[in-house]
Formats: structure tokens, sequence, C-alpha cells
């Protein structure tokens, strides 16, 4: 029965100790699909803002003729491509190569557009280099591209948050599996011990049953020795008096207590002797026994 418990817990260990390994690296990747999602809206949010700003001074250069926008229109653009390439670097998936290549080819586009742009303004031609910024080619160029742009976002969202959900379910089910071997463990411990301590109650019962078979050995021998001596006597042709039959009567009440007390001891204790295992009762019951025998 040890061994086969033994067994049984050391699996259990050892199951606890795998899920505990799984867990641990489950929770460590949802914690980088965690920070990677975090960036992504980071990234989304200024990418947002660029885009708002890039198109707000194309119109105001326009509007006003002031170079400074035109400056900063072309100094947006060069964020814009690179907070993009940033947030695509963050997957690498290969479900995302197109939808990589349309952004490469329309942010090419608005790309040549500023840089036609920011020649006419090299010439001092800033009012020709601003309508073309806000020019309606233009305008349909950057549309384009701002919708490639949100097309990307939205199914990077879509797969990182995909990923995160999957993550964080991994997660909860070895959280959960973990759970149900500790819990089948404490019940194995628990059943071990209740099996133990069913045991010990047995050998105890068993001692304690041997114990008093023992005992009323014992009894049977002393007041069977005791007895020869009145056979002896008799046989003899002497007559019993009555103080013989008074040391019989004394013998069969002593027995009679002795059984009596042992029948009703509480505390259970045995003692050896010459190889029976006896019960030893605390009360005083007189001893069996001829003092001349």
């Amino acid at each position: 029965m040890n061994i086969g418990a033994n067994k049984g817990l050391w699996v259990m260990g050892m199951m606890a100790t795998i899920v505990v390994v799984i867990l641990a690296m489950s929770w460590a990747s949802m914690t980088r699909g965690i920070e990677t999602h975090s960036r992504l809206l980071s990234h989304t949010s200024k990418i947002s803002n660029t885009i708002a700003m890039l198109g707000a001074s194309a119109r105001m250069g326009a509007a006003t003729g002031d170079a400074y926008h035109a400056h900063r229109y072309f100094v947006l653009v060069e964020d814009l491509d690179r907070q993009l390439t940033t947030a695509l670097d963050l997957f690498c998936d290969t479900s995302m190569v197109a939808l990589r290549d349309a952004i490469k080819q329309r942010s090419a586009a608005v790309m040549a557009t500023s840089d036609e742009a920011r020649a006419e303004m090299a010439k001092g031609n800033t009012s020709k280099a601003l309508k073309l910024l806000d020019a309606p080619r233009t305008r349909d160029l950057r549309d384009d591209h701002i919708a490639a742009i949100g097309t990307v976002l939205y199914a990077i969202h879509e797969q990182s948050s995909g990923k995160l959900r999957n993550q964080r379910l991994n997660v909860l089910l070895k959280g959960l599996m973990l759970l149900l071997i500790i819990a089948l463990t404490f019940s194995q411990i628990l059943r071990r011990k209740a099996v133990e301590a069913d045991l010990r109650y047995a050998d105890a019962k068993l001692t304690t049953l041997r114990a008093a078979m023992g005992s009323a050995m014992d009894m049977q021998n002393n007041l069977l020795n005791n007895m020869i001596y009145f056979r002896t006597k008799a046989e003899m042709g002497r007559h019993l008096d009555a103080n013989d039959i008074a040391m019989i009567d004394r013998e069969i009440d002593a027995s009679k207590a002795k059984m009596a007390e042992l029948c009703a001891i509480e505390n259970v204790q045995t003692r050896d002797i010459g190889g029976i295992t006896i019960l030893e009762p605390s009360g005083t019951a007189q001893k069996t026994g001829m003092a001349f025998i």
C-alpha cells in the first residue's frame, strides 16, 4: 500500500512540476504578448496623430502660403513612414507580406510627391510646392495611403488581440490543470493518511485482542494450576476442609474480579510474561495464585 501510494504521489509531483514549468512558459509568453500589444496601441496612436497633422499641414500650407507648413509636412511624412515600419516590425507573419508590400507602394507614391514639393521649395517656388502638397492628386494618394494603413493596422490588431486571447486562455487552462493536480494530490494524501490511520487502528485492535486472549489464558492457567493442589489432595484420599473450600472460592472470586477489570480497561497497556503478551490493568484486583505453590 505504501509503495503504491508513494508512487502515486511521485507521479502527481512530477505532473505538477511539468505543469508549473509549462504554466511559467505560458505566462512569460502572455506577458510578452501584452507588452507587444501595448506597444502596438502606442504606435497606432502616434500614427493616427501623425496622419491627422499631415493633412492639416497640407491644408494650412495651401491656405496661408507659409513655408513652415511645407517643412512640417516633409518631417511628418518621414515620421509616418518610420512609425509605420516600427509597428509592422512587431509582427513578421507571412500573412502580412502582401499588406506590407501594398503599404510600401503607397508610401513610395506619397514620398515621391513630397520629394517633388521639396525640390520646388529648393528652387524657391514655395507657393507651387504648397499647392502641390494639397493638390487633388496628392490628396487622393494620401487618402489611399491612409486607407491602406488602416487596413494593415486593423489586421495587425485583430491578429494581436486573437493571439493574446489564446495566450490568456492557455494560462487559464494550465492554471486550472495545476489546481486540479494539487487537489488530486491533496486528496491522495488525505486518503493515504486515512488508510494509515485505519491500519494503525486495526493493528491496535489486533494487539489488544491478542493481549486479551493472552490474559484469559494466563488467568485460566493460574486457576488450573491452583486446582492441581486440590486434585492432588483429593487423589491422596485427603478431605477438603473449610480452609480449602474458602481458598477455592477466593481463587474463583479473584479470577472473576480480574476478568471484570480487564473488560472495563480503558487505557490499554501490555506486558510480556515469557513470550505471552497480556493486558496490564491499572486497578487493584487480587492476583490469582496460591502462596504455597
